[in-house]
Formats: structure tokens, sequence, C-alpha cells
């Protein structure tokens, strides 16, 4: 399907792109229509992990933070596309965590960090900020109103706005809550306490971006995940006003039902690995 699909809404369409995907401790690179890969850097300095949060930021940096073995606490950073690497930071001050959500904020070059798990399973639900390309880290939140989770999605929205849904508790119970910030994650309204799409964790999620120039904000979708019963995911939702309100756009795509991918929008492309 990666050869031949075009899905298309009245909002987008969802083509396929080019991107850099970190997979393990390898690090690759797709070209046009993501036909062809070449490596970009077979041995990365970081040791090989799962779970790791990456945030490419709008000046072209790459960044991997944390991650399993571990967890880690360690912020990764490469400034020519994935070709070499350097480490920031082998303690950040945030704790090592697993399963944590990332998100690069549009314009400022800001990095936030929420949620996640230590090694012992003990979840998090702090906010930290960098507004240097991960050098130095600052709490904006030490227990946020959303509960403490692993698993879940963060979005950046544009002018410092972020969205945060979907996740496991402490309690390892399914999640299917919206929230909002509008202050760079400093604090936090509930959109929904549950929304239509099935509760879900290790989703994925990106901003579709309009075909044309004044078409809006963009469109934020999930796609996929694992819900109750370890049941794997192939559907398709789509938000046009920031997370308020979903609606389904496929149900049972014609990719494999899958959790713990990779999904990155370039504009209105969009390409899916793993």
């Amino acid at each position: 399907w990666l050869k031949q699909l075009t899905l298309e809404t009245n909002c987008c369409r969802f083509r396929l792109g080019s991107c850099a995907s970190i997979v393990s401790g390898a690090v690759a690179h797709a070209g046009a229509l993501a036909m062809q890969w070449a490596p970009r850097c077979e041995a990365a300095p970081f040791g090989a992990r799962a779970a790791a949060g990456i945030a490419a930021l709008p000046s072209g940096e790459v960044l991997v933070l944390g991650g399993l073995v571990g967890p880690r606490a360690d912020v990764w950073r490469s400034v020519d596309h994935c070709r070499r690497w350097e480490r920031l930071l082998e303690h950040a001050p945030w704790h090592q965590r697993c399963g944590h959500a990332v998100a690069a904020a549009s314009g400022d070059g800001g990095v936030l960090v929420a949620g996640g798990a230590n090694g012992a399973g003990a979840k998090y639900n702090d906010v930290w900020r960098s507004t240097d390309g991960g050098a130095s880290w600052q709490r904006l939140v030490a227990d946020a109103p959303w509960a403490a989770r692993d698993g879940h999605c963060l979005t950046a929205l544009p002018r410092g706005a972020a969205l945060l849904f979907a996740g496991i508790d402490a309690a390892n119970s399914l999640l299917n809550d919206v929230w909002r910030t509008g202050d760079g994650g400093v604090t936090w309204e509930q959109l929904a306490e549950a929304a239509p799409w099935p509760a879900r964790g290790w989703a994925g999620a990106a901003v579709c971006m309009p075909l044309v120039a004044g078409g809006g904000h963009g469109s934020v979708l999930v796609l996929g995940g694992v819900a109750a019963g370890d049941c794997l995911l192939d559907d398709v939702w789509r938000s046009d006003d920031g997370g308020r309100s979903w609606d389904l756009v496929v149900d049972g795509a014609p990719w494999a039902a899958r959790r713990s991918h990779a999904l990155l929008a370039i504009g209105p492309r969009m390409l899916m690995l793993g």
C-alpha cells in the first residue's frame, strides 16, 4: 500500500513524502514517495532504544530523548539530517522515562516533554520545556490536571498551543480524553472527557495542514493504536476544530492494524512507518 495509497478528505490529501526515521540505533532516510531508502547513520552513538521521544525542530535539527533500555534521560541532537549526533545531556533534569510524548512547537523552536513512565512502571504527569534545542530544560508543571500516563499523543498547534490525548494511565486503563494548552504547556484545559474514538494507547497522531494557503490551521489526525483486549486498530479520526470534536475518516484503512508506529506530516503529505 505504500506504493499506491493516496487518501483524500475535504480538508487534506495524505500522500507519501520525504522524512527521516530513527529505528533502534540506526537512522535511515526516505527519498521522494518513500520508495527508496538509504542509511544516514548505520550505528548512531546513542544506544539502541524503544519508546523514546523524537522531535524534528523547525531549524532542521533532530532530537532523541530518553527511552528504553533503562529507561534513560539523555538528549541527543543531529544538525546535519541525522548523519552525525552529539549528546547534549547524559542526564536531563527530568526523570528517566519511556513512553513519554514529545512535541516541537512551531515558530519558536521550543520542545515539550510530557508524561511517560519509569522503569518500575510509575507514570508521570509532568511537563518540561526546552527553548534552546534540548540543551537545558525548565519544568512547567509538576502535577498536570490530566492523569499520569504513557503511550499517549502530543501534537503542537500554532501560537504555542498543543493537544495531549489518549494513552494508558497508572491503573493501566486506556484513555480517550483530550487536553489542550494555549500557553506552551503551563496550563491545561480538558476539551473532552471521552472523545468518540475508542480509548487507546500507542496511537499515531499528527497535524495535517491544508492543501491551500490560508485554509486554516490544519486538522489533527489520530491513526491506529491498541484498544481494550489488546485489539490493534486501523481507523483514522480527524478534528478540524483543535480537538473539540472528532469525525471518523476511515474505519478499516488499507494498512494493517498497528500500534507504536511513527507518523509524520509535511504540509499535506503524510508518511506512516512501522
